[in-house]
């Protein structure tokens, strides 16, 4: 529904971005719809994070459930954002989240 859709002030993806394989589809669309700010909320960048993440598809795939979680590069994820014009502006790292905001150059 990607193209339906309008451009929009703020854009927010609250724990999406983990549950999608096609990041870089994902938040390209996303950014691409944002007119001045972008939220991500994503897992950390961390090894831990991703032991986490393999211990649960593990689990996921023993049990035959099909749904796997995704614990993209943080570089990754800012290089596509970036990629569209918009710059980092903030970030706040939890326990196992981390939030980024980025801004559009000129908004």
């Amino acid at each position: 529904i990607a193209g339906d859709l309008l451009p929009a002030d703020i854009v927010v993806l609250d724990r999406v971005v983990c549950c999608y394989p096609d990041m870089a589809g994902l938040v390209a669309v996303a950014a691409g719809h944002t007119r001045r700010r972008l939220g991500l909320v994503l897992p950390r960048d961390d090894p831990w994070v991703r032991a986490v993440v393999a211990v649960s598809n593990g689990w996921n795939r023993l049990r035959g459930d099909p749904f796997r979680f995704h614990a993209h590069r943080t570089t990754a994820v800012e290089g596509v954002v970036t990629a569209a014009g918009l710059v980092a502006r903030s970030s706040h790292r939890g326990v196992f989240w981390q939030s980024l905001v980025f801004e559009r150059v000129g908004a």
